[in-house]
């Protein structure tokens, strides 16, 4: 499989969960990452066990404690990598 159709693959499977313009990101920090990895250290079977838990469960994750310099969250099961994006641009709103 060439990159190119693994990322778009992945877009797809999130797309449902966030917005296009984080499904870009998200695929592309993924495979990114994954090709930096040593063979025996890639990480890509946990973002694919995060999709599958977002696909597999309703419900949505929940802020617990928003302070100006912590922020807590509960994923109810749900696999984080989904949310990066979203909890980066939090933190760095935060840190300004």
């Amino acid at each position: 499989m060439k990159i190119r159709e693994l990322k778009k693959l992945l877009q797809e499977a999130v797309k449902r969960y966030v917005s296009q313009e984080e499904s870009e990101y998200f695929a592309d920090e993924v495979v990114e990452t994954d090709l930096r990895k040593p063979p025996h250290k890639k990480y890509s079977e946990g973002i694919i066990a995060d999709i599958k838990s977002w696909q597999n469960k309703s419900g949505t994750f929940q802020k617990l404690v928003d302070l100006p310099g912590f922020t807590q969250y509960n994923f109810n099961g749900l696999g984080p990598s989904l949310k990066i994006k979203e909890i980066h641009d939090e933190l760095e709103r935060k840190r300004r």
